[in-house]
């Protein structure tokens, strides 16, 4: 990117992983692209040409922060959502609904959810990231084992993991479920051959295809120590 063209990105509004698409950051570099690629901007609509760039740079990690700007303000969001609305909502998201959706809040809570899972299908490390965060040890979203498995070994020894100290033990993510010792120990054998096959794959969606219902969650640590 020159100069130029990253002073156009952004000049308007800077970089804001707090804003659905960190404002106008997004969409600035989706107008740098159709300038720098005409055919791909003339195939079809504005918008379907739009949402088939942001799905493209949900798969690639060097796309990050963008990827982060698709991803964490609907973290932020549903997190928003279910402490303002649904607090009495009993709709759990575990890798699957617990339930279909009734009310008004709860249809906006499985929105938010699953775009946040269609994002995580497409492998890049901030979208692995955003919906692992989405099990916060409380709330509407405690991620099966398997689920949280799949995330935890796909983020292993990655930029990511580092840069956010995933798995560090003096880190205030050492009590999330990710990081029980225990975690393991929720997947019989052949699951636990399954999940691995899935992360050799890139596999997110085999997982979240046949992961179980939501259920017991007693094997998590009740409260920090």
């Amino acid at each position: 990117m020159t100069f130029e063209e990253w002073e156009f990105v952004v000049s308007e509004r800077d970089f804001n992983p707090r804003v659905p698409d960190c404002g106008d950051y997004l969409r600035r570099h989706y107008e740098l692209y159709t300038e720098r690629y005409p055919d791909f901007a003339r195939e079809g609509t504005s918008e379907t040409q739009y949402e088939l760039w942001r799905q493209y740079i949900q798969t690639d990690s060097a796309f990050d922060d963008l990827t982060t700007c698709m991803t964490l303000p609907y973290v932020m969001a549903m997190f928003r959502l279910a402490k303002e609305k649904l607090s009495d909502s009993d709709l759990i998201y575990c890798g699957r609904f617990s339930r279909n959706p009734e009310t008004e809040g709860e249809v906006e809570f499985a929105a938010l959810m699953e775009r946040l899972q269609d994002a995580a299908t497409r492998g890049s490390e901030a979208a692995l990231l955003s919906f692992l965060i989405t099990d916060d040890g409380e709330g509407m979203t405690p991620l099966n084992p398997d689920v949280l498995s799949y995330l935890r070994e796909s983020l292993k020894d990655t930029r990511t993991a580092e840069e956010q100290r995933l798995f560090d033990d003096e880190f205030i993510f050492r009590h999330r479920a990710w990081n029980q010792d225990n975690l393991a120990d929720q997947l019989s054998p052949e699951r636990q051959r399954f999940v691995e096959q899935a992360v050799k794959d890139h596999n997110l969606a085999s997982v979240l295809a046949t992961t179980g219902p939501c259920g017991d969650t007693a094997w998590r640590d009740p409260e920090p120590e």
